[in-house]
C-alpha cells in the first residue's frame, strides 16, 4: 500500500523522528506483512504503512474516526502501563496491538498494528462488524452481500509480530527503555502486592504482627544489604500497611515516611553515611513526600529501599575490601614472626572471629593458610638466592622448626624444600 504521511508539523508536535520511524516501519513490514499506523499520545494519525481495511471502506465516518481515536489511546496507554505490547480487539471486531514510543520518561506517541482476526473469528467476523457499526451509530453501505477480507493471522504469529515491534522500538531508539522497565516492574509490583491484600482480606493474617514480624525483617535484610531477599518481603509490608492504615493515602505517606527513617537510623548506626542512604538533600525523602498517589507512592518507597539495600551493600564491601588489606599487610610485615590471629584482628580493628569470616569470605582462603603461603614463598625466595640451611631457613621464616618447614612446604610445592633445591640448581 502507498506510505501515507502526516504534515511535518504534527510529527514534530509529537516529538517523534520520523525517519527512524521509517526505518522501523520497513523492517516491521518487510517480516511481518502487517499494517502500521503512527499515532499521537491521543490516538489521532500521524503517519502509516497501510491501514486498517475497514477503516479503508468507510472512510469519512466521523464516529468511527472517534471510536478507533479512543482504542489507539487505550492501546499504547495500556502498552506503557505493563511496559510491553498490548493486544486487543478493537470497537468493530479486529484484532489489533500497540507498543508505546516514549522519550524522557514520557510518552509521546504509539504504534498500531494487526487489523486482523483470529481463524476461528472468519465465521462469524461479518455479522459482529455490521453489530458493532449499528452499536456505535455508525450508517454503513456494508451491506449483508458485501465481502469483507481481513487478514487471518494465527495468534502465536501476531504475538510474535507484537513482540517484534516491541523490540524494534528499542532497536531504533525511539522508546525509553528506562521508562519501559519501570513501566513492567510497577506493574510486577501491583499485581503481587494485590495478591498479598487478597490474602489479607480473607484473614488469612494479622495485621499487627505481620508488620511488626515483616518490618524488622525488612531492618534486618536491609542493613545486611540484601537485595535479592528483601524485594519480596517490600511488596508484602506495602500491602499489608496499606490496609492497616485504612487505605487513607496520606496516613500511609507519614508511616512510611516513619518506616524509611527507622531503618535509615539502622543503616547509619552501622557506620553507613546519611547521603548515600537518603540521597543529596535527602531527594528520597522528598520525592515520597511529594508521590500522588499509591502506586507512585510505593514505587518511591521501593526504589528508596533498594537504594538502602544497594548502599549497605557496596559500603559494606568496602570497609570489608579495607579491613582485609589490613590484615594482609600485617601478615607481609610480620610472617617471619609468631604472630596470632588476635595480632592480625587488632591491625584490622574488628573481633577474631570476625577478622577470620572476613578474610576466607573475600581471600577464599583461611587466614592461617595465607600466613603459610607467604612464609613459603619468602622460603623459596632463600632456597634460590642462598647458602643457608634448612634449619635456618624455617627459623627466618617464622616456622617452629624443621620438620614443621618442611610438611609445610611439601604440602604446598608437592615436594621436599631439599629436593627443590637440588632442581632449582639443576641437581
Amino acid at each position: 500500500m502507498a506510505d501515507h504521511h502526516a504534515s511535518p508539523p504534527a510529527i514534530d508536535a509529537a516529538g517523534v523522528d520520523l525517519p527512524r520511524m521509517r526505518q522501523l516501519g520497513a523492517e516491521f513490514r518487510t517480516s511481518t506483512g502487517l499494517p502500521l499506523l503512527l499515532v499521537d499520545r491521543a490516538g489521532r494519525d500521524l503517519w502509516s504503512l497501510g491501514g486498517c481495511p475497514l477503516r479503508g471502506m468507510l472512510a469519512g465516518s466521523r464516529k468511527m474516526e472517534a471510536a478507533c481515536r479512543d482504542h489507539h489511546r487505550t492501546v499504547i496507554e495500556e502498552s506503557l502501563r505493563w511496559g510491553e505490547p498490548y493486544i486487543s480487539v478493537c470497537p468493530f471486531g479486529l484484532v489489533t496491538f500497540g507498543v508505546p514510543i516514549s522519550q524522557d520518561k514520557r510518552l509521546k506517541a504509539g504504534l498500531i498494528s494487526g487489523f486482523s482476526i483470529f481463524s476461528q473469528m472468519e465465521k462469524d467476523i461479518h455479522e459482529e462488524v455490521l453489530a458493532s457499526l449499528a452499536k456505535h451509530g455508525i450508517r454503513d453501505s456494508l451491506g449483508p452481500r458485501t465481502r469483507l477480507r481481513f487478514r487471518v493471522v494465527p495468534s502465536e504469529t501476531l504475538r510474535r509480530n507484537a513482540d517484534l515491534l516491541f523490540k524494534l522500538t528499542g532497536k531504533t531508539g525511539v522508546n525509553d527503555l528506562e521508562l519501559i522497565n519501570e513501566s513492567r516492574e510497577k506493574s510486577i509490583q501491583q499485581f503481587t502486592i494485590a495478591n498479598y491484600l487478597a490474602d489479607a482480606r480473607a484473614g488469612k493474617q494479622d495485621l499487627v504482627a505481620s508488620l511488626v514480624r515483616m518490618q524488622n525483617e525488612i531492618i534486618d535484610k536491609v542493613v545486611l544489604g540484601d537485595l535479592a531477599g528483601s524485594r519480596e518481603i517490600i511488596n508484602r509490608f506495602l500491602g499489608v500497611i496499606f490496609l492497616e492504615s485504612g487505605m487513607n493515602f496520606d496516613v500511609l505517606k507519614v508511616r512510611l515516611l516513619e518506616f524509611i527513617i527507622i531503618i535509615s537510623r539502622a543503616a547509619i548506626e552501622k557506620g553507613i553515611s546519611a547521603e548515600g542512604l537518603l540521597g543529596p538533600r535527602y531527594s528520597f525523602l522528598t520525592d515520597i513526600n511529594a508521590a500522588a498517589g499509591f502506586d507512585d507512592l510505593f514505587w518511591k518507597v521501593t526504589k528508596a529501599l533498594e537504594n538502602f539495600s544497594g548502599t549497605v551493600s557496596e559500603q559494606m564491601g568496602r570497609k570489608k575490601r579495607i579491613h582485609v588489606t589490613r590484615m594482609k599487610d600485617y601478615v607481609k610485615k610480620n610472617f617471619t614472626l609468631k604472630i596470632s590471629a588476635r595480632e592480625v584482628a587488632a591491625a584490622a580493628g574488628v573481633s577474631v572471629s570476625r577478622a577470620l569470616h572476613l578474610f576466607h569470605e573475600e581471600c577464599g582462603m583461611p587466614l592461617s593458610a595465607y600466613v603459610a603461603r607467604e612464609r613459603i614463598e619468602y622460603a623459596k625466595y632463600l632456597i634460590d638466592n642462598t647458602d643457608d640451611s634448612m634449619a635456618t631457613i624455617a627459623s627466618e621464616c617464622g616456622f617452629f622448626d624443621q620438620s614443621h618447614f618442611t610438611k609445610t612446604f611439601s604440602a604446598l610445592e608437592n615436594i621436599p624444600p631439599s629436593r627443590y633445591r637440588r632442581k632449582a640448581r639443576g641437581g
